[in-house]
């Protein structure tokens, strides 16, 4: 993988980022250090943002897709290990898409921009890509995954919290069922179908009504940025 330089994992601590084991040590802080020069620190790449010597950028091939598929690319595999499912859903469905056709790259972007990431890069895909540092506070964040849908019954859908949220908010539909679709939450309900304002608990059950059709596995979110 492009961003972490996942083998590092494997080489310097003995677990393998390849079997779901990964370290993680793109996320350590490194300073360079000659053994001839004990306490002298060098820097590998100098920028605006600062020094960056592993976790570059995440990788996006999304916008030229059709070339890997021109040039007999049958396979895709996804960076996944140690991600949430709602990062996986994010991901997946967006390139599932553009595999499909039928969609605005614009609109497929904006997708894979709403799952927690650095900021994206092509990588060595067209050429050297940029080792720029990530955000200052480490990943973009654009959306918040609220709640899970578990059920629908009596015309009410029943929802696991993940995130706080609240009526009046909208939210977005994350779902193999339908794209870029969102709707204003006006009705929110505890378990025994008392309304309520908000759901603050961790995986707190309440029941929502959605003018938008929703299936049982469908995600929702909440846009912040």
């Amino acid at each position: 993988a492009y961003s972490g330089r996942c083998l590092l994992s494997a080489f310097l601590t003995g677990r393998d980022s390849n079997r779901g084991d990964c370290a993680q040590p793109c996320r350590w802080r490194f300073h360079l250090l000659d053994e001839q020069r004990p306490g002298v620190y060098f820097p590998i790449e100098e920028s605006e943002g600062g020094t960056t010597i592993l976790s570059a950028r995440d990788l996006c091939a999304l916008p030229f897709l059709d070339r890997l598929l021109e040039a007999g690319v049958t396979s895709l595999k996804i960076e996944g290990r140690m991600k949430s499912p709602y990062y996986v859903a994010t991901t997946v469905g967006a390139y599932r898409r553009a595999l499909d056709g039928g969609y605005d790259t614009d609109a497929l972007l904006r997708e894979l921009d709403s799952a927690s990431h650095r900021p994206f890069s092509s990588g060595f895909y067209l050429g050297d890509g940029p080792l720029t540092p990530p955000a200052p506070d480490g990943y973009i964040q654009p959306c918040r995954f609220v709640a899970v849908v578990t059920g629908q019954r009596d015309g009410l859908y029943s929802l696991e919290q993940r995130n706080r949220f609240a009526r009046g908010e909208t939210l977005e539909i994350l779902s193999p069922h339908s794209f870029g679709r969102r709707f204003t939450l006006e009705t929110l309900l505890d378990e025994t179908g008392a309304p309520i304002e908000a759901a603050p608990h961790p995986q707190q059950r309440v029941w929502i009504a959605s003018p938008v059709k929703l299936h049982a596995g469908d995600m929702l979110r909440r846009r912040e940025l």
